[in-house]
């Protein structure tokens, strides 16, 4: 349970600050020795903090200087993670730069990690961007933050673009990216991920909206996955994306999604949704959605270096309710909840000969499942004054075993019903000061 938190920040001339911590109850378990007699098992919470502070000059150039740390102390390991950030920004905006430099040490292990950024703009329309970065195998900040993975290189470079507004045409504005993107794993020197992307965005008649997505995937090195236990090489990947999205200023709106993708081993999943949000009056916004996703040749890890391949639905739908009762109160809910049902169609493991993924012998006569995962919040909000607030908020959670032999709907209800999650929490936010 958490004991209490706090965070402070401020401004001293050009440099600015922020501090913030947490501090974490003891845990108790009740277990049973071997003789079956009460056994009694104590652990010490942690205590977690981040410490930010930057330097700002914008006399000629937008310039700052920056560090930001974060500290965790538990009972197993103590965390600390160290970062310098330097942001430049030349006084006519073509050109800026930015640098981070960080450093882990976990449970004394030190590790490294740095990212540069790079754009240039042409003009308002035109802008080019490149991006390094580099994480050695042993940096770590998920104590107090998160890292996709560490142990790669790597660049991308991409193109943005926007077209010239047209008001009596059809297409009203048009922008959107190219990006290409290539990754190494350090340790190995494997291509872990490769790309090209394009992304766009069109403005059509009647303030609708369509976005469209299409990527290459390039077969790569999928190392992370067999946690450790291996890599395997995927095939060549595509991807696609399309939504429609209606005027966002009627009391009514609409998105309609379809995409696809395939699958490590070139089989393809195709994923559909369809969201609503209305504004029946100012003070309220209701919003719904809901993602369909139809999975073939889906590879899970079953342990080892060993993979099985699920032919798969999911159901994710979600809704949230904002509600300002009278000004400076307001009302929200949001619930989501993800429902899976997977049967296996095959058993995998790593070769270590060809480093492919090959047919293995069951250890047991299916590994079906099922996953339900259930989020709720109900919260009420108080500005008691500009930038001080109150809040009353009452989260509900449940993520329940895999019970294969069960619908969705089944599913749903037993999330609900029995949640594995309640909290009650009152928060002030308050500001002093000029």
């Amino acid at each position: 349970d958490l004991l209490g938190a706090v965070r402070l920040n401020g401004r001293i001339g050009h440099i600015k600050y922020g501090v913030l911590s947490a501090f974490e109850d003891d845990v108790e378990w009740q277990g049973e020795n071997q003789s079956a007699a009460p056994v009694d098992i104590d652990a010490r919470g942690r205590d977690f903090a981040a410490l930010r502070f930057i330097y700002e000059d914008s006399t000629n150039q937008n310039f700052s200087l920056g560090y930001l740390g974060t500290f965790v102390n538990g009972p197993i390991y103590d965390a600390q993670v160290h970062g310098l950030d330097w942001h430049y920004l030349t006084q006519g905006g073509k050109w800026a730069m930015d640098l981070q430099l960080l450093q882990s040490d976990v449970d004394e292990v030190s590790g490294q990690g740095a990212i540069f950024d790079l754009s240039y703009s042409v003009d308002s329309r035109f802008q080019h961007i490149l991006k390094f970065d580099y994480f050695d195998e042993d940096v770590d900040i998920n104590d107090l933050g998160f890292l996709r993975r560490n142990d790669y290189s790597g660049f991308r470079y991409s193109f943005r673009y926007a077209g010239r507004s047209s008001p009596n045409g059809i297409v009203r504005a048009n922008r959107g990216a190219v990006t290409v993107q290539q990754k190494y794993n350090i340790s190995q020197g494997q291509v872990v991920d490769s790309g090209i992307y394009w992304r766009n965005t069109l403005e059509v008649t009647g303030r609708n909206t369509i976005r469209t997505a299409l990527a290459w995937l390039p077969r790569h090195y999928e190392d992370i996955d067999s946690r450790g236990n291996g890599a395997y090489q995927t095939e060549d990947r595509i991807w696609w994306d399309v939504l429609w999205s209606t005027d966002a200023s009627k009391m009514f709106n609409w998105s309609f999604g379809v995409g696809g993708i395939q699958e490590d081993l070139g089989d393809w999943t195709g994923q559909y949704s369809i969201g609503l949000t209305t504004r029946p009056v100012n003070s309220l916004m209701i919003k719904a959605d809901i993602k369909y996703k139809r999975r073939d040749g889906w590879l899970v890890y079953q342990g080892s270096n060993n993979f099985g391949a699920y032919n798969g639905i999911n159901w994710q739908p979600a809704i949230e309710l904002n509600w300002f009762i009278v000004p400076r109160h307001q009302l929200r809910f949001s619930m989501q909840w993800a429902g899976v049902r997977a049967d296996e169609q095959g058993f995998f493991e790593i070769s270590n000969a060809s480093d492919k993924l090959i047919p293995s012998p069951r250890t047991r006569p299916d590994y079906d499942f099922t996953v339900s995962l259930l989020t709720a919040q109900l919260r009420y909000r108080w500005e008691i004054a500009p930038l001080t607030d109150l809040y009353v908020v009452y989260n509900l959670g449940n993520r329940l075993p895999s019970l294969h032999e069960d619908d969705f709907s089944s599913l749903f209800e037993d999330a609900f019903d029995e949640p594995l999650v309640e909290s009650f929490i009152v928060k002030l936010r308050y500001r002093f000061g000029n």
